[in-house]
C-alpha cells in the first residue's frame, strides 16, 4: 500500500486537535453528500422508479422494508469493528460499496428490458447498498461523535443534521422538478437517469472526503464473543431505552412504509409538490435540529425524545384524516412538524444509545440496538402489508388511513409506559 495512502487509513500518530477539528467539519460536509444518495434511494423519486420499472403497490411497500432489513445486518458491526483499533479502513469500503450501490441501481436497470429483470436487477443491487449501509453504521456513528467533544455533542449533532437537511432538500427539490419536467414530456427514463449520474458524482465526493477525516482511534480494542451480543439485554440501565426503541420500531412499522405510496397514488401529489413542501419542512427541521439540541444540553437526552416523540406522533394520527382535496394544504403543515419533531428525536435518540453504554463495546451495544429494532419493525411492517392488502378488498385507499391510526396510537402506550423509564443522562 503506497505509504501516504496507509498514513491516510492507518497513521503512525493519534490526531491533533487541528485534525480533529478539520474532521468534524468533514464529517459535517460528507453527512450532507450522503444525505442526498441516501433520500434518493428511499424517498418519493426512488418509489416513482420502481414503479417506472414496473413494480406494484404491494412491491413498492415491500421493497421500501429493504433498508430496515439491511440494519439487521448491524447486529454483526462488532463482531467486525470492537477488534480493530483504526476502523477507517474498513468503514470507508462499506461506504465505498453503498454509495456506489445506489447509483447503479439507478442506472443499470435502464439499460435492461423487461420488467422482472429490471425490477430484479434494481432490488438486488438495493440489498447489496444497504447491507453495506447497515454493517457499516454502527462505525460511523461512533467515529463521529468521538471527534467531538462531550459538551458540545449536542449543538454539533444539530449543527450536522442542519447542513445535511438543508443541501439534501435544495438538490433533491431540483432533481424532483427536473424529473417531473421529463415526465410530462415521457423521457422518464432521462430523469431517472440524471438522478443515477448525479449519485455517481456524488458517490465519487463522498469517497475521497471520507479519505481524508481522520479517526480518533479505539484505545481498547477488544474481541467480541456471540454471547456478549446479549449483554445489552443483561444491562438493567439500559435495557429501559432498548425497550422503548423497539416497541417505538413496532408502532412506526405499521404505517410509515405506506406514507410515500400515500402520498403519491392515494393523496395525488407530485414529486415537484412533495419536494418543494420538503424544503419547507427541511427549513423546520434545522432550526428544529439546533432547538433541539440546545434543549438537550440544557435538560437530557430522555427529555427531549420524550417531547419531540409526543408531537410526531400527533402528526402520524392525523395523516389518517388527510384527503386529495386537503392534501395541498394540509400535507405541508404535517411534513414540516414531522421534520422538526424527528430530527431532535433521531439526536437525542443516538446519543443516549451512546451515553448510556459503558466506554468498551459501544458499537456492540449500538449495533445490536439497531439490529433488533430493525427486525422489529421489519416484523411489523410485514404483517401490516399482509393486513392492508386484505383491508383494500373492502376499504380500498382508506385501508392506509386505519393504519396510522394505529400507528399513532401504539406510539403514544409505548411513550406513556416507557417514555418516562428511560435513563436520565445529560
Amino acid at each position: 500500500m503506497n505509504v501516504n495512502l496507509r498514513q491516510k487509513f492507518i497513521p503512525n500518530q493519534n490526531p491533533t486537535e487541528r485534525e480533529l477539528l478539520i474532521g468534524t467539519r468533514g464529517i459535517m460536509i460528507e453527512g450532507a453528500v450522503a444525505a442526498i444518495i441516501y433520500a434518493a434511494a428511499t424517498n418519493n423519486i426512488m418509489t416513482g422508479y420502481l414503479g417506472y420499472l414496473g413494480a406494484s403497490v404491494a412491491a413498492c411497500a415491500s421493497i421500501a422494508l429493504i433498508p430496515q432489513l439491511g440494519c439487521i445486518l448491524q447486529f454483526f458491526s462488532p463482531f467486525l469493528f470492537e477488534r480493530f483499533h483504526y476502523r477507517k479502513p474498513i468503514m470507508w469500503i462499506l461506504c465505498v460499496i453503498y454509495r456506489f450501490s445506489v447509483a447503479a441501481m439507478f442506472l443499470l436497470p435502464l439499460l435492461l428490458s423487461g420488467a422482472k429483470l429490471r425490477v430484479g436487477t434494481a432490488v438486488a443491487l438495493y440489498v447489496i447498498a444497504f447491507a453495506s449501509a447497515g454493517i457499516v453504521t454502527p462505525g460511523l456513528q461512533q467515529w463521529t461523535i468521538s471527534l467531538v467533544d462531550v459538551k458540545e455533542r449536542g449543538v454539533y449533532m444539530a449543527k450536522k443534521d442542519i447542513l445535511a437537511v438543508g443541501v439534501n432538500s435544495i438538490v433533491t427539490f431540483l432533481l424532483s422538478r427536473h424529473l417531473d419536467e421529463l415526465m410530462a414530456l415521457g423521457r422518464d427514463s432521462e430523469g431517472y437517469q440524471t438522478v443515477g449520474i448525479v449519485c455517481l458524482a456524488l458517490a465519487l465526493l463522498d469517497a475521497v472526503l471520507l479519505l481524508n477525516i481522520c479517526e480518533r482511534p479505539v484505545e481498547d480494542a477488544v474481541g467480541i464473543k456471540l454471547s456478549d451480543v446479549f449483554q445489552p439485554l443483561k444491562d438493567r440501565s439500559y435495557r429501559s431505552l432498548l425497550s422503548y426503541n423497539i416497541l417505538s420500531s413496532i408502532a412506526s412499522g405499521i404505517a410509515t412504509p405506506f406514507l410515500i405510496v400515500y402520498q403519491l397514488r392515494v393523496l395525488g401529489l407530485s414529486h415537484t409538490f412533495l419536494a418543494s413542501a420538503g424544503i419547507v419542512a427541511a427549513i423546520a427541521g434545522m432550526a428544529g435540529s439546533y432547538l433541539w439540541g440546545c434543549f438537550s444540553d440544557k435538560h437530557t437526552w430522555e427529555w427531549t425524545i420524550c417531547h419531540s416523540s409526543a408531537l410526531g406522533l400527533f402528526c402520524t394520527v392525523s395523516w389518517a384524516f388527510v384527503t386529495p382535496e386537503s392534501a395541498p394544504f394540509i400535507a405541508p403543515i404535517l411534513m414540516t412538524i414531522t421534520t422538526a419533531c424527528n430530527s431532535g428525536t433521531v439526536i437525542a435518540n443516538t446519543n443516549l444509545q451512546y451515553s448510556a453504554s459503558p466506554d468498551t463495546g459501544k458499537t456492540l451495544y449500538l449495533g445490536v440496538t439497531a439490529a433488533i429494532v430493525s427486525v422489529a419493525g421489519c416484523l411489523t411492517t410485514a404483517c401490516s402489508a399482509s393486513l392492508q392488502s386484505v383491508f383494500e378488498q373492502y376499504l380500498g385507499y382508506k385501508s392506509i388511513s386505519i393504519l396510522f391510526l394505529l400507528s399513532g396510537l401504539g406510539g403514544f402506550i409505548n411513550l406513556f409506559i416507557n417514555g418516562r423509564k428511560l435513563p436520565h443522562i445529560k
